[in-house]
């Protein structure tokens, strides 16, 4: 969304695996993009309220199974 990536490291896709580029132990990772294009540093400490207001947009585009308004 924006400038910003959340990445829940515990979800990967096709799997409940790890996530390969998550950290260890990390629950989450958030790159601000336009400051870090290459998602080299994870910014998720500094930025609590970005990660939890884009975790629970994930949590509700699971829920409904899309991100986008379906018919």
């Amino acid at each position: 969304m924006g400038p910003w990536k959340y990445v829940a490291a515990g979800r990967a896709p096709g799997g409940p695996k790890a996530s390969p580029w998550a950290r260890e132990g990390a629950t989450a990772l958030l790159y601000h993009l336009g400051d870090d294009p290459g998602e080299t540093r994870d910014v998720l400490d500094r930025h609590p309220d970005v990660a939890d207001r884009l975790s629970k947009l994930l949590n509700r585009y699971r829920e409904r199974g899309s991100s986008r308004p379906m018919p």
